[in-house]
């Protein structure tokens, strides 16, 4: 015995059935059913598949994402991020085979390595100028310092 959810037949009433009986009665507008014919259209009206086709949400995505693309002269990390997550991303979750999506993402793949690229130089530069300072406090403060005190116990042994 399991209790299923139908409707009426005659009112279209929510009512709850034993399954196991043969008969049914409404208890909304009195009319009597047979329980089988009806958990059957129930099952039948509730069964089947539903085809969501995105591919068009997924193409406003990948245009959107374009725009934003296009809008830019020069990018940042945070720039490609932001395109990539909310535009390349959503599309692509939404039609993995979206050819505007895939172009775009590898572009913005290839943009990413070129700003990481940048980011190195940049910190190797900035590292070299600390490794030329060095030498030059060396060159300018350490060498004196070091004829300082080598005349001093030159001359005062």
């Amino acid at each position: 015995m399991s209790l299923v959810s139908l409707k009426c037949p005659n009112c279209n009433g929510d009512i709850q059935m034993d399954d196991s009986k043969e008969n049914g009665f409404c208890m909304y507008c009195g009319s009597s059913f047979l329980v089988k014919d009806e958990v059957q259209k129930s099952h039948s009206e509730h069964s089947g598949t539903i085809n969501l086709n995105r591919k068009e949400e997924a193409e406003n995505f990948a245009i959107l994402g374009e725009q934003k693309y296009s809008e830019k002269t020069s990018f940042t990390e945070a720039d490609v991020k932001y395109i990539m997550e909310n535009y390349v991303e959503k599309s692509l979750v939404l039609d993995m085979t979206n050819k505007r999506a895939l172009d775009l993402k590898t572009r913005l793949d290839k943009l990413m390595v070129i700003i990481k690229q940048k980011q190195a130089a940049i910190i190797k530069k900035s590292n070299n100028k600390v490794t030329n300072m060095k030498v030059v406090f060396f060159l300018i403060f350490l060498i004196p310092l070091i004829l300082v005190v080598a005349c001093n116990m030159y001359f005062f042994h």
